[in-house]
């Protein structure tokens, strides 16, 4: 289960805010997971038995994070340079 955008706690040298948020996560079907896969640049992939994590560079949203589960929980984190 993922938590919503409001109750994730940043560390503290980073403040989100609804202004100016230093990374956005977005849902993601599993066709829209893989052609957004097809278009970035996978620079890292972790796998376990329920989820994978990959981090990589998209050419116009820059540094990303995928994550996939088994369920289909899917989502996109878009994190600024």
């Amino acid at each position: 289960m993922f938590l919503k955008e409001e109750q994730i706690l940043p560390p503290p040298n980073i403040r989100i805010t609804k202004e100016s948020s230093l990374m956005r996560i977005v849902d993601a079907e599993a066709q829209l997971i893989n052609d957004f896969i097809d278009e970035i640049e996978v620079t890292a992939t972790k796998k376990n038995p329920s989820l994978t994590v990959q981090v990589g560079r998209h050419p116009i949203l820059g540094k990303v994070v995928v994550i996939e589960t088994k369920q289909g929980d899917n989502v996109i984190v878009e994190v600024d340079e």
